[in-house]
């Protein structure tokens, strides 16, 4: 691990992060996807045809009417939890991609449905097997808060995380359990947690994941967790202090670490 007592680069992350009025959409390292481009928002319709003009009401509406391997566009607006079964999971090709049209305008409040995560592509919690797995999905320049559960669940192998912002979830802000290629990336994850033992900003396990340009602060337990035992991943240019637990990263296993900054 690279310790950095200085703050160089800190002002440049916090812009990136917290002052980019950039529409998600025009994203950094946002997905590449052939597939179709659909819209979403509060107040759309069934009997819409998707569009930007004529949008769905849901991404779970969206679901049924094109499938997977799509981009979702959420138009501003405040939205009940999105899980992505693992039947709607994309392909290398064509990842199903939900994102903003304009970064933290599209709101996914847990409060609308406490009993699950805020963002996932699994469900821990349902006991049907095909909630689980969905592979290649991407959540874009969301604002996820209340989450009853976890902020982001990212439940399947190349997974990505990227422009969110996600505070205020029962347990951790963004988790992958045992995940491959997973990538949490230009992020801000801040009061999320009620255990300082167990509640933590990001926690990470798996083969391959990435970990790069977040700032994450202010929750319950370490701000990073990655166990037990990762391999090959890389965390890179995050910024990471002001944890309740004082403690701010833990690891084990192979990693490659850069740039990185830890204070309390």
């Amino acid at each position: 691990m690279t310790y950095s007592g200085a703050f160089s680069g800190v002002e440049i992350l916090e812009q990136r992060c917290l002052m980019s009025a950039t529409p998600a959409l025009a994203g950094v390292n946002a997905a590449p996807n052939t597939g179709g481009t659909y819209y979403v928002s509060p107040t759309g319709s069934k009997f819409n045809a998707g569009t930007q003009n004529s949008p769905w009401p849901s991404v779970a509406w969206a679901f049924t009417k094109v499938g997977a391997g799509n981009t979702i566009i959420l138009e501003p607006g405040t939205y009940a939890p999105i899980l992505v079964p693992r039947g709607e999971g994309g392909t290398s090709a064509h990842p199903t991609v939900i994102v903003s049209q304009y970064k933290w305008q599209a709101v996914i409040d847990g409060a609308l449905n406490p009993a699950v995560e805020g963002l996932a592509s699994q469900d821990p919690w349902l006991p049907d097997p095909t909630h689980y797995n969905a592979n290649y999905v991407t959540f874009d320049g969301l604002k996820v808060i209340n989450a009853g559960t976890f902020g982001i669940n990212l439940g399947g192998d190349w997974n990505v995380a990227q422009n969110c912002w996600v505070t205020g979830s029962k347990f951790d802000g963004i988790g992958s359990w045992s995940h491959n290629h997973v990538t949490i990336q230009n992020n801000l994850i801040e009061h999320n947690g009620t255990s300082t033992q167990f509640d933590h900003g990001i926690y990470v396990s798996g083969y391959g994941f990435v970990l790069s340009g977040n700032i994450v602060r202010h929750n319950s337990g370490l701000g990073i967790d990655m166990a037990p035992n990762p391999q090959n991943c890389t965390i890179s240019g995050n910024l990471v202090y002001g944890q309740q637990s004082k403690m701010n990263v833990e690891f084990s296993g192979t990693l490659v670490n850069a740039n990185n900054t830890f204070t309390n």
